[in-house]
């Protein structure tokens, strides 16, 4: 019956009267079982003895179903605990045999447990990665406080990796340089004793208290893992008081900066984590810390909202102050304008023209002013930049533009327009006409308060493109603006060195260049200090009307 087999490690043979009084064997025995061959001859018992408690019932069922159903062999599959108390997989097959009269069993029998163990640790990852899914719901559930969510996640963990203690230490304080670390968050199997009591794992400087742990999980981003027995007498000092007897630590990066990082102990027998399994178990520290960088990025921004929000209700009430306080002094302005007014009726025919004149302008000033004051204080720019599309004949308008500011001005020296090819002189304009005076406005006001010791000389050139772009130049030889200050000057409230002393409040150039933007345009400053300042601006325009001029 018996071949040489020593070239099959895992595989006994075996042959046994029917009584099991007399079995023989051939094969790595010893290696298999942890009993030698001349100890089943002299107790042929111990094989019962082998069979794990839980699977003696499935055995002596295989051998009744050998006998009853007159079946010659019948497979099986069932565990046996050897000497030292390990358990090893067999599977095998027991055979009946009738030989001169001699009725007995055979049979074969090879250890499987790496293979089972193979498939426990694919049933392990699968159960892990399955939590994984499910924890990045969980621990995304910002419905729940952090401590609920983080225990619930450990919990889970420990269900499944069958630890006994799981937890986390984060840092509270320092850089990866010198991190100190606390232990916020455990798990605990029932039975086994928390440490949240526990002075030790509280504020614990990682470099300073265990070195080689420091070494591991920040400078070579490893894990920790181990038999406490075997780890250096200033860690069992720590971690046997805890009743840990295995541990396993891993740690929690984000990006390049250290977190901590999530422990798991085994408190009652000696266990070793595989490096698959300890990779794994460091992507839930990653995850938890992300959970917790969207939270505190959450809360950052809700916190922003409501300091946007008071500071908005303050600006409000503030605005609403200043708004009064402007409009009284121009209410009085309007009221001594109209009695000026009525005064004109009065006075000789050949001095009211020009004094209505003057008085007209400061009217249309105030009104000016009001719309202004109502737009920048009160907050309703639309008021001042309608985005109401309007149609003006673009030629007459440049000209009559060019008319009342030379009769409102007495400063201006000369207003030079020169006009372009125009394709169309009658277009549509993106905004209101009101947008467009005011921009014009604003351009002349600017080369009249900053034209230094001369009048104020004035060129403006226009055209309508191929490319539906009204554009227009107005440059005027005034101080100038410094190079380096250019980039700078359109910007709201910033006002140059050189102009400290000259009235403004840096707004109205940044108006300009955000109501020319609102519309899709362009906006370009070029200047030289001390000679000249020219504003480039592009406004897409609608044709109405093709005829060339």
């Amino acid at each position: 019956m018996f071949v040489n087999i020593d070239s099959f490690p895992n595989l006994v043979l075996w042959k046994s009267d029917a009584q099991y009084t007399s079995m023989k064997f051939e094969g790595n025995v010893e290696a298999l079982c942890g009993y030698s061959v001349k100890d089943f001859s002299e107790q042929p018992d111990i094989w019962k003895k082998l069979i794990h408690p839980d699977d003696r019932d499935y055995v002596r069922n295989a051998l009744k179903v050998l006998e009853d159903e007159d079946q010659s062999d019948v497979n099986v599959q069932f565990r046996i605990i050897r000497n030292d108390n390990k358990i090893r997989n067999i599977l095998g097959t027991i055979t009946k045999y009738n030989e001169e009269g001699e009725r007995g069993y055979a049979g074969f029998y090879v250890d499987v447990s790496h293979k089972k163990h193979e498939q426990d640790m694919v049933e392990h990852k699968k159960n892990l990665l399955n939590l994984l899914g499910d924890s990045i719901s969980k621990s995304f559930d910002l419905e729940k406080d952090r401590i609920s969510r983080v225990n619930e996640v450990l919990g889970q963990l420990g269900e499944i990796t069958n630890a006994d203690r799981v937890y986390i230490f984060d840092k509270k304080a320092g850089d990866n340089n010198r991190p100190i670390l606390s232990q916020n968050y455990e798990w605990c199997r029932e039975g086994i004793e928390s440490q949240m009591s526990n002075d030790v794992v509280f504020d614990v400087d990682l470099r300073d208290l265990v070195p080689r742990w420091y070494t591991n999980l920040v400078e070579n981003k490893s894990y920790i893992s181990g038999i406490v027995r075997h780890f250096p007498e200033e860690e069992r000092e720590i971690l046997a008081p805890q009743d840990i007897v295995s541990i396993l630590v891993t740690p929690i990066w984000y990006g390049d900066e250290f977190f901590g990082f999530i422990g798991f102990d085994e408190c009652s027998e000696e266990r070793v984590w595989n490096d698959e399994e300890s990779e794994l178990l460091t992507v839930f520290g990653s995850l938890i810390i992300a959970s917790w960088i969207f939270e505190d990025s959450i809360e950052t921004v809700e916190n922003q909202l409501q300091e946007v929000r008071k500071l908005q209700s303050e600006r409000e009430q503030f605005l609403k102050m200043i708004s009064h306080q402007f409009k009284t002094p121009v209410s009085v302005v309007r009221l001594n304008t109209e009695m000026l007014s009525q005064m004109c009726t009065k006075m000789p025919e050949s001095e009211a023209p020009l004094i209505e004149k003057k008085i007209q302008r400061i009217k249309s000033s105030i009104n000016k002013f009001e719309e202004l004051i109502e737009a920048i204080l009160i907050g309703k720019t639309s008021n001042l930049f309608e985005i109401t599309p309007e149609s003006i004949d673009v030629k007459a308008w440049f000209e009559e533009l060019i008319h009342t500011k030379n009769n409102d001005f007495e400063v201006i020296n000369e207003i030079k327009l020169k006009r372009g090819d125009l394709i169309s002189r009658k277009v549509n304009l993106p905004f209101s006409k009101k947008t467009l005076d005011y921009i014009m406005d604003t351009l002349f006001s600017n080369a009249i308060k900053y034209r230094g010791d001369n009048k104020a000389s004035i060129r403006i050139s226009y055209q309508v493109c191929e490319d539906h772009e009204l554009e227009v130049c107005f440059r005027d030889e005034g101080i100038g603006i410094r190079d380096e200050e250019i980039p700078k000057i359109a910007t709201p409230f910033y006002r140059a060195n050189d102009v400290i002393n000259i009235s403004g409040t840096g707004i109205g150039l940044s108006m300009v260049k955000d109501s020319v933007h609102a519309v899709g345009g362009t906006f370009e400053i070029n200047s030289e200090f001390k000679k000249f300042t020219e504003i480039l601006i592009s406004i897409p325009v609608e044709e109405l009307k093709h005829d060339n001029q």
